[in-house]
């Protein structure tokens, strides 16, 4: 079996476990912008953060046999400091151009603020005019009514439910994310978002459209080897390897396809073939609309 992390920090894992996680048959790991601990006060932290993610750590992850994704944006609690959204909005376009870079994220709403807002809405417009997807960050108890907000400013700013993916969502906020058409982000951690005998039973019952699954392991938080671990869970629960493959692998290796095509490192072409778009994409609605068959790409 082979798989991809869709969000894993793993800048701040040791070598050691990067190799254990190309050993259990990791293809690729997706690295968003994380939180350093305390709020940074400098664009310049910034920038240089999204040099580390789109080179050093990269080439690291490469060393290990692992494909590279970075995601690269303002993260929602440090919007509202408005002098630094501003110089980061300003430098983020050269960095969204990299090749290595396949979605905008993570961001959102923390508080829901005014400044909040608009600094999302500018990232999300950032997101559409270089074609990539948003990765939204939320957490197990962040009320429904904010994530829906979250999802409903996106649309409004012209961006399709398929290129939005929620991260961090318990099994009620993950329902509601589908029902809108947009991607749940599933975290396995059993001390802070969902054990992998959760993820069984809503794969089981809802099936696998528009789910992804993702470790979120930082440093000393999360387990880097959750994926696969979930994915043994499912094969003992008698899932078909066609339905672990897919929320494992083809699913995030679609939804992170959309913009740039995702660095699979010197795995390239090897893997099974994607299957087709028409079959991966999650059924996108809005207000019970679906919509039509021939939106493709956002211009």
């Amino acid at each position: 079996m082979y798989y991809i992390d869709a969000t894993i920090y793993a800048s701040r894992r040791s070598p050691a476990e990067l190799e254990l996680m190309s050993a259990a048959g990791g293809i690729a790991v997706i690295e968003p912008m994380t939180w350093l601990g305390t709020n940074r006060q400098y664009a310049e932290t910034y920038i240089e953060d999204f040099e580390r993610l789109v080179g050093p750590e990269a080439r690291r992850a490469h060393h290990f046999g692992l494909g590279y994704g970075a995601c690269i944006g303002i993260l929602p609690h440090e919007a509202a400091q408005t002098g630094l959204a501003q110089a980061v909005l300003n430098a983020m376009p050269r960095y969204l151009e990299q090749d290595n870079v396949v979605a905008v994220g993570e961001i959102g709403l923390g508080s829901g603020s005014a400044g909040e807002e608009e600094i999302f809405r500018r990232q999300v417009r950032l997101a559409r005019r270089h074609e990539l997807p948003i990765v939204i960050q939320a957490r197990p108890s962040d009320r429904q009514e904010l994530i829906a907000k979250t999802l409903t400013i996106a649309a409004e700013e012209g961006l399709p439910a398929r290129y939005m993916l929620v991260n961090g969502v318990n099994e009620a906020t993950a329902l509601n994310v589908r029902r809108f058409g947009a991607w749940a982000g599933l975290t396995v951690d059993p001390n802070t978002h969902l054990r992998p005998e959760a993820i069984v039973s809503l794969i089981h019952r809802e099936g696998t459209d528009g789910y992804v699954l993702n470790s979120a392991a930082g440093r000393m938080l999360g387990d880097p080897l959750a994926v696969p671990r979930t994915a043994r869970a499912m094969a003992e629960a008698n899932l078909p390897l066609s339905t672990i493959e897919k929320v494992t692998f083809h699913n995030p290796k679609w939804f992170y396809s959309q913009g740039h095509a995702l660095p699979l490192g010197v795995w390239g072409d090897k893997v099974s073939a994607l299957a087709s778009p028409e079959r991966l994409a999650p059924r996108a609605q809005t207000n019970g609309q679906a919509y039509p068959a021939e939106v493709a790409r956002v211009r």
